[in-house]
């Protein structure tokens, strides 16, 4: 059951961070935060990927 409530906190702070953006995490939290770099990779290929999603030169280009 701990796990499962878990995975929740995960998600809904995933989907609250996507909503509100970047900014509204506070800065000494996102210095902190381990693996930065890729996460922050990650979410900008995420999003180049939404954008043109039915574009499958982006698909090639991100992939």
């Amino acid at each position: 059951m701990a796990e499962a409530i878990a995975i929740i906190s995960i998600v809904g702070h995933g989907l609250a961070g996507a909503f509100y953006g970047e900014e509204q995490i506070p800065s000494t939290w996102r210095l902190k935060l381990s693996m930065r770099e890729t996460i922050v990779n990650f979410a900008d290929r995420l999003l180049l990927l939404s954008s043109n999603r039915r574009s499958e030169a982006a698909v090639n280009q991100i992939f």
